[in-house]
This record gives C-alpha cells, structure tokens and sequence, in this order.
C-alpha cells in the first residue's frame, strides 16, 4: 500500500518544512490528476436506538469474539483498537485488526492516531480500498496507555481540540460512512471535560459525526472504581439547542443487556 496512493493529504512534518520552504511562493493544487476519485455515495448515519453495540475491546473483541456475540443477538459490531501510524506503513497484523465477518451486518473499526494527517491519510486509503468495508469509523480519544497519550493520541487527543477539529474535518472530506468519537470524563475524575469537549464539537458543526461513546471513567483512572454514570448523564443533557443533536453512547461496567 506504501506507493499505492497518491495521497492529498501531506504529513504533519512535511507541512510544516513546506510552509518554510515555500512562504512566498503560490501552493500547488492539492488534487492531482492521478488521484483517484471517490465514489458518489450518500453518508448514511448510523441508527443506535435500541441496539445491542459490542464497543471494541482491546485484546478480547477479535473477530471470533464478535462473530460469537453476533449468534447471541448483537446488532453492531466495532472492531478493535487499530494504529493509524501502523497501518500506513503496513503493518499485517494491524490491517487484521481491520478484517470484517460477513455475519456482522452493521460494522465499524476503531482507529487511535496524534495528528490529523495520519487520520486523514488513512480515511482516503479506506475510501479507496475495495477490500475494506466499513459502516462507521470510531476515533480513539479514549486509549489510557502512555504508549499511546506521550504520542498525543488516545485520551491525549481530548486535550489538543484543534488536532481533533483538523482529523474529523480531514477524514469526513473523504470518507463516505460517518465518524463516531470514543472518549473518556477527562484527563483526571476531578476536572472532568468531556461535557465541554461535547459542546465544541457540536458548535464545528462539522457533517458526518455520528455519535458520542463516552467511557465514564478518566484517564488516570484507567478500569479502577466504578465508571460515573451520573456524569455520563450530565454530559446527555449538556448539548446545545441551537446545534444538531448528536447521539450519546455511554459505556462502562456494563456486562450484560440485562444491566443496560
């Protein structure tokens, strides 16, 4: 895949020893001649309501875990954690993470990345793609591990808005399914954010965020105590009028559809 793409969309390392290179000189046309064009197709929103969602479980929702939730009712599927980083160079046993049943009818993929033109760049390799079908793409801003927040991706996205206003208005340029966004209550259970994350987000007004998943615990709470339900329903209520609705999903020390 690595010379498959012409890509539009440069790297974040790349535009910034572009924009000193070339400060007083006209920019080039972003759209090649050779790029190929994405296919006419309506953005269809995914419905929610009264659904059994699978959310995708690092290490435990493979797909042979899914297909097993599936035969036991679930309606939608999400696939687990994928690196945008590590799926732009290649890598196989991220790509697997990719990888659809033709039993799940309704079927996401999760993706965790720090800059907006990895997320960018890897939407236009799905739009592109034949053999990747996916529904929705839900963005990580939930990911606890310092692995994953030192590069500013996971939770850490939640703490740098204009990186994650640049990759939902990035990726719906050229994605064709709609986005849905996975975060956390905030950094710490003291100063939580997410209710504020929510509001902005909702004021980009940006076409194709599907919906809301909030994990009610924060970052540096990891899976300890109990997830805060009642922020979760604070955060439900806390959507502006004068905005779009967008759904909220929440999860946490649900273990069965008889707890939900």
């Amino acid at each position: 895949r690595k010379n498959k793409y012409p890509f539009v969309c440069k790297r974040h390392f790349e535009m910034k020893k572009g924009s000193k290179e070339n400060k007083n000189q006209v920019a080039p046309p972003a759209v090649t001649a050779t790029t190929p064009a994405l296919p006419a197709k309506e953005r269809k929103l995914i419905d929610f309501r009264d659904k059994v969602y699978i959310a995708p479980l690092t290490t435990v929702g493979n797909l042979p875990f899914r297909r097993i939730m599936k035969q036991y009712g679930a309606d939608i599927t999400c696939g687990e954690m994928a690196l945008a980083e590590q799926l732009l160079k290649g890598q196989a046993s991220e790509w697997a993470l990719l990888k659809r049943h033709h039993s799940e009818d309704c079927f996401g993929v999760q993706i965790a990345a720090g800059h907006a033109d990895q997320f960018t760049r890897l939407a236009e390799v799905l739009a592109n793609e034949e053999s990747i079908e996916v529904d929705f793409l839900d963005m990580n801003l939930g990911c606890p591990l310092d692995l994953i927040c030192n590069k500013g991706a996971g939770a850490g996205l939640m703490l740098r808005e204009k990186k994650l206003r640049a990759s939902l208005e990035g990726m719906l340029k050229v994605l064709n399914c709609p986005v849905t966004i996975k975060m956390r209550t905030g950094w710490n259970e003291k100063e939580p954010i997410a209710h504020h994350l929510q509001c902005n987000i909702q004021k980009w007004n940006i076409d194709g965020v599907g919906a809301f998943m909030l994990h009610g615990r924060s970052r540096l709470q990891r899976y300890s105590r109990s997830a805060n339900w009642d922020y979760i329903t604070e955060v439900g209520c806390s959507q502006s009028s004068e905005f779009n609705n967008i759904p909220l999903i929440g999860n946490g020390d649900i273990f069965s559809y008889a707890d939900y």
